[in-house]
């Protein structure tokens, strides 16, 4: 396999898509670079169906990998979010033996993507979580009340209400909003 140098965006969009679609993993809700109220910025989290979080940072160079270890959550593992971790970097950039406990790490190539190593689960800061959780509810404005919430966002739950109670809760929602005037 040939020299691969993805920028760090890459590496982000790639394990991003890759997380997703992983037969063991199938995040059905996966992030990348959201800043939230938690100190913490993932390049990649991702959210099974069973509420499993896996965290994947990306790092294109060695010293992004150095620096990473001096974070406070870093230090303490259960500081950090992510009940499974990851490193994900180009080939040979980062070594098994350089993980830290319990860390898995992602080489990205550049037609394919390997686990080099599995990670353990950890003790993650599950309180951490449902804050980063609620503060990207919060920017997709879905504390709303949750009926005028779906009744703004219907044409995604179509499938999910059937199509004469999206229309409905659509209509109510538009007279409650008039009636406020």
């Amino acid at each position: 396999m040939e020299d691969y140098s993805p920028s760090h965006q890459d590496l982000v969009d790639r394990t991003a898509e890759w997380l997703s679609k992983h037969p063991k993993y199938k995040c059905r809700l996966v992030f990348k670079e959201v800043r939230t109220v938690i100190k913490e910025i993932p390049d990649v989290i991702g959210f099974t169906k069973y509420g499993r979080s896996i965290l994947i940072e990306c790092k294109a160079s060695r010293s992004d990998f150095l620096s990473d270890s001096k974070k406070s959550f870093r230090k303490r593992a259960s500081l950090g979010i992510g009940l499974e971790r990851f490193y994900a970097c180009p080939k040979d950039l980062i070594s098994v033996d350089e993980l830290p406990s319990n860390w898995g790490l992602i080489y990205v190539y550049e037609n394919q993507i390997r686990i080099k190593a599995h990670p353990q689960k950890q003790n993650n800061n599950v309180n951490n979580e449902n804050k980063f959780l609620i503060s990207v509810l919060a920017k997709l404005d879905f504390l709303k009340p949750i009926d005028e919430s779906l009744a703004e966002y219907t044409e995604g739950f179509k499938t999910a209400l059937g199509k004469k109670e999206a229309k409905r809760s659509a209509k109510r929602a538009k007279r409650r909003r008039r009636r406020r005037r």
